[in-house]
């Protein structure tokens, strides 16, 4: 929903590994760069504390005010990533690069015109897209993908946890952080090499 409130605006870019990489491909403008990524973190923060004043008095009734990161009556998850018991941060950073690289590359070949382009209906395309992701293989890190929605909500989580969302894990936090970044130049990377679609014969 939020993709037909700005793509006409902005492109949109609501994810900050999305804007880097494709201007790191030239398509997108370096000065853009610092004011879209400042935006997008900060609606992140935003809809965090907003999400947080909404059901405040439910997570009362869950926790009687006594507000843990993890455990039976642990809330942590609600605003940022963690990856699940037992698996390491070398795989943990795996799952995001390569599921970051499968957004973007994705997402270059539904907005293609030389290829099957989901004209009109990118959003909801894109939409369904990180649906699957997550459904597929995104389960064991809580596949951030986008570094703005885990690391805005992260920080709004330290004023109802402390230190821990940052430091639980062994500061598994640079994880969701970073790799979405590599993944999405290793994204448009393979599609920009390796995609190759016939260009359309011109029309006289």
């Amino acid at each position: 929903m939020a993709l037909y409130c700005c793509m006409g605006i902005s492109g949109g870019h609501l994810n900050p590994a999305v804007t880097f990489s494709n201007a790191l491909f030239g398509k997108f403008s370096w000065r853009k760069v610092p004011g879209y990524m400042f935006a997008q973190f900060l609606g992140a923060f935003a809809a965090a504390a907003t999400l947080y004043g909404i059901f405040k008095d439910q997570f009362d009734v869950f926790d009687g005010g006594n507000r843990q990161l993890m455990g039976p009556q642990g809330t942590g998850g609600i605003w940022c990533t963690y990856a699940k018991p037992g698996n390491g941060k070398f795989f943990s950073a795996f799952s995001e690069i390569v599921n970051t690289a499968i957004l973007l590359f994705i997402i270059f070949s539904i907005g293609d015109d030389r290829l099957t382009p989901a004209k009109h209906h990118l959003p909801i395309a894109i939409g369904l897209l990180v649906f699957a992701i997550g459904t597929c293989t995104g389960w064991v890190t809580g596949y951030a993908i986008n570094p703005a929605r885990d690391f805005g909500p992260r920080v709004f989580s330290t004023i109802l946890y402390g230190s821990d969302p940052f430091t639980f894990g062994g500061h598994y936090f640079w994880v969701p952080l970073t790799m979405p970044f590599v993944g999405a130049c290793l994204g448009i990377f393979v599609y920009q090499f390796f995609i190759l679609p016939e260009p359309k014969p011109k029309k006289d």
